[in-house]
């Protein structure tokens, strides 16, 4: 039996995709709460309360499972709904997510942690303020827009897209195994700038969070199924058949995973798995993506296709809470540092996620209100200007923190948070 129409039957709005979204954005709010702002950093390894039993669920099962892969993913899915299709309307939308993402890290990073420095002149505020170079996932979905761009310049078709994808993850596993090499891995490359620079591409010892080598696999495998989504033609009978392949597949090799040292890849659970998660790690967090979306297309079908207002918020507005809510979390970690010299109890981080999540609906709902039909009246030319203006305070940035620090914080040395 065919899943699939031979036309196209579901071009409107998915409302699994839009719960799958929302259900992603709150549970990432939560994690980068926990892992910013709690003295436990999200690890709850030793489990006494039940708030560190909450902790352990959002930051260790939650993340395993889920993690960011759904939203490469749906990235991926949504370029096929896209209006525009053209490679120049990928390049432009790349180089407008790059820039988002470094005018979100001189909110975040650099002003109120320069603010701190200069006030406390302590080292540990001066070397997060250079955290205005990362790569994180805004730059790499700016990175996987110029790379879609060149892809479709050449036409390259779905399934193509994907492979390469695939491709590139295992060539990112076999530069950091066989070339970098994990004995060598704090120590290569040894110039900084280099390895920061090469970080936004593959696995380095810098600020490489998201290199798009490891992680553009996820979005070219979302790319190839949103150009088959359309075409579901009995959605029921092909998330039957998913889940029916993928949860025994899925159980099976993240318990042999977590259980049992498999020769090459990374420790379970850890940064390296998370940053860079090597071919079958990769395929598995596909699988569980895919389980995730047809579970909650279950959920939709109870409700009539209809997801709640509330979440159809969190869904519709996704780059804007991501963005918004690191205003209120990275900050706050800079005022605990400043203030007390450390972070939150985790139950009162959880209580601090709730009040971010509320924050930010008023916040997206003033500017879709009030402040984008003001900004909308303004000339191009201050688009142009903004544009330069963020690139050259990053620049000023990083000629100005460099000579000032000792030690580049990293997710490889916990950002130089105190234990």
């Amino acid at each position: 039996m065919s899943f699939f129409a031979k036309t196209e039957v579901n071009r409107e709005r998915q409302p699994e995709l839009d719960l799958l979204k929302a259900v992603c954005i709150v549970a990432m709010i939560f994690n980068h709460t926990l892992v910013d702002c709690a003295m436990s950093g999200g690890d709850a390894s030793n489990l006494e309360g039940v708030f560190d039993y909450i902790s352990y669920f959002i930051n260790e099962i939650l993340v395993v499972l889920i993690g960011a892969v759904p939203f490469m993913m749906c990235m991926g899915i949504g370029m096929c709904y896209s209006k525009r299709q053209e490679p120049k309307h990928y390049f432009v939308r790349g180089i407008m997510l790059f820039t988002i993402a470094q005018l979100l890290n001189l909110f975040r990073n650099v002003l109120p942690n320069l603010i701190a420095y200069w006030v406390t002149e302590k080292q540990w505020f001066i070397a997060q303020t250079f955290l205005v170079l990362q790569a994180d996932i805004l730059s790499f979905a700016g990175l996987s827009l110029f790379l879609m761009a060149l892809l479709k310049k050449f036409k390259v078709p779905p399934i193509g897209i994907a492979g390469i994808g695939l491709a590139l993850n295992f060539i990112a596993f076999a530069i950091y195994y066989f070339v970098i090499t994990p004995d060598n891995f704090s120590e290569t490359p040894s110039n900084f700038w280099l390895s920061q620079f090469l970080g936004y591409f593959i696995l380095t010892n810098a600020e490489s969070y998201f290199p798009l080598f490891c992680n553009f696999v996820f979005v070219a495998t979302g790319y190839w199924i949103g150009t088959r989504y359309p075409y579901i033609e009995d959605k029921n009978g092909l998330a039957n058949r998913i889940l029916l392949i993928c949860i025994p597949i899925c159980t099976i090799y993240y318990c042999t995973r977590a259980f049992v040292g498999i020769p090459f890849l990374p420790a379970f659970q850890s940064d390296f798995q998370y940053n860079m998660n090597p071919v079958t790690d990769a395929i598995g967090a596909i699988m569980n993506a895919l389980i995730f979306l047809c579970l909650l297309y279950k959920i939709t079908r109870l409700t009539k296709n209809k997801v709640p207002k509330l979440l159809g918020h969190f869904s519709y507005n996704i780059n804007a809470y991501y963005c918004v809510s690191f205003l209120f979390i990275l900050p706050m970690q800079t005022i605990l540092m400043a203030t007390q010299g450390h972070l939150m109890e985790d139950y009162l981080a959880l209580i601090y996620a709730v009040i971010v999540i509320v924050a930010c609906y008023f916040i997206i709902e003033l500017w879709k209100g009030k402040l984008k039909p003001q900004l909308k009246k303004l000339p191009p030319q201050a688009g142009y200007v903004l544009f330069i203006a963020v690139w050259l305070l990053t620049v000023a940035t990083v000629v100005y923190a460099n000579p000032k620090i000792e030690e580049h914080a990293t997710i490889w040395n916990d950002y130089l948070l105190p234990e």
